[in-house]
């Protein structure tokens, strides 16, 4: 009986308008106190959150500039070996035409040589026929 009337009591006081306007300004209160707490925990997470923004972006942008140094590199070496492939190919075509110039005018050489030195051995067969031809004389005539 006696919890019933502390019930009874209670439920009383509960009810009473001085009561339900009392707790009426504690709960806007407490309102009051959750929304500067949430805010301040939403302005401090905001903030904590710019405050890492230029580490974050700072982090992005070097991943991203070693991606590209990466990628234009690659791309330069393989430009590289293309360019290098073509001069050497151009070297390559012009050595040919120098060795084929060079032996062209070897064989040149050769032959003009070889017709001096013809030339050479018909006149010392002349000269020396001359030479039999000037002996025999003097000997038939006696001189």
């Amino acid at each position: 009986m006696v919890k019933l009337h502390l019930i009874k009591s209670i439920v009383d006081f509960l009810s009473k308008p001085a009561f339900k306007k009392t707790a009426s300004e504690v709960a806007k209160m407490a309102v009051r106190e959750a929304g500067m707490k949430a805010g301040m925990q939403a302005v401090n997470k905001t903030a904590s959150a710019i405050s890492s923004a230029p580490k974050k972006v700072e982090a992005f942008v070097d991943r991203k500039k070693d991606q590209y140094l990466k990628e234009i590199l690659r791309e330069a070496e393989i430009f590289f070996e293309n360019q290098m492939d073509i001069l050497e190919k151009k070297v390559e075509k012009k050595i040919t035409d120098i060795e084929k110039r060079l032996d062209d005018q070897i064989q040149k050489e050769l032959r003009i040589k070889l017709r001096i030195l013809i030339y050479t051995l018909i006149t010392i067969i002349l000269v020396s026929l001359l030479s039999l031809g000037y002996f025999y004389i003097k000997k038939v005539l006696n001189i």
